[in-house]
């Protein structure tokens, strides 16, 4: 990608990708990775459980399929985004996680995965160290397990609500929680949403609102990915 224009500056191609707002670091990150080489988004055995989907949404045309360390990229995110593209560098590095098992299935076509695939990483106004917020929002990290009447449950009532009507009306998740289709299907995933409304309970906390992984109470946070010089 790239390039120069008439005046000899260099051009850049930019993606802005859109992931879950509310999802995990780990969702989100792999849902990123995804986006730009194309294919089903894959979580990882890990993930699969409590009601949760190994698989996500399809991406049949990736932003940069051909993203790997010859053709690297710049990162740039902000808040949320910082914590979620740290992810998918660690992802990237650690040889053992699931998308280095994925890239050698679909071939390894091109240079071995690794950090060397980010030619830089920028993070504004992330919290790097972590944050407090989600607890003083109303989240019990010594009982594992969301308030009643705090913010948190508030806004998780909220935004089960809006998942509950996006996928009984649209037959879509507006929130980017296609790993939990499975889960929200039928009257039984309309009895684990309205349990997550008025009780604050859902296997979600578990997986990703309760692990210092981001998730429910956090910020979206935005992206830039630009191609190398």
């Amino acid at each position: 990608g790239g390039g120069a224009d008439g005046e000899g500056r260099q051009q850049r191609r930019v993606f802005m990708p859109s992931l879950g707002p509310l999802s995990s670091h780990h969702a989100r990150a792999c849902e990123l990775y995804f986006q730009l080489k194309g294919g089903r988004v894959d979580l990882g055995p890990n993930h699969a459980r409590n009601g949760a989907t190994r698989y996500g949404r399809t991406y049949e045309q990736g932003m940069y399929p051909e993203w790997d360390s010859e053709h690297p990229l710049h990162f740039v995110g902000h808040s949320m985004g910082g914590d979620t593209i740290r992810t998918l560098m660690n992802l990237l590095a650690d040889e053992r996680s699931h998308l280095h098992a994925h890239w050698k299935r679909e071939g390894g076509a091109g240079s071995a995965m690794s950090t060397a695939w980010m030619k830089s990483l920028t993070t504004v106004s992330t919290p790097l160290n972590g944050t407090p917020a989600v607890d003083f929002l109303g989240y019990d990290s010594f009982n594992k397990k969301v308030r009643i009447l705090s913010p948190l449950h508030l806004l998780l009532a909220l935004v089960m609500a809006i998942e509950l009507a996006s996928c009984k009306t649209f037959g879509k998740h507006v929130l980017g929680w296609d790993h939990w289709s499975e889960a929200h299907r039928g009257w039984g995933g309309v009895l684990l949403i309205l349990r997550c409304i008025f009780m604050a309970q859902h296997p979600m906390i578990d997986n990703e609102g309760g692990r210092g992984k981001g998730g429910v109470g956090h910020r979206q946070g935005k992206f830039l990915i630009l191609t190398k010089d």
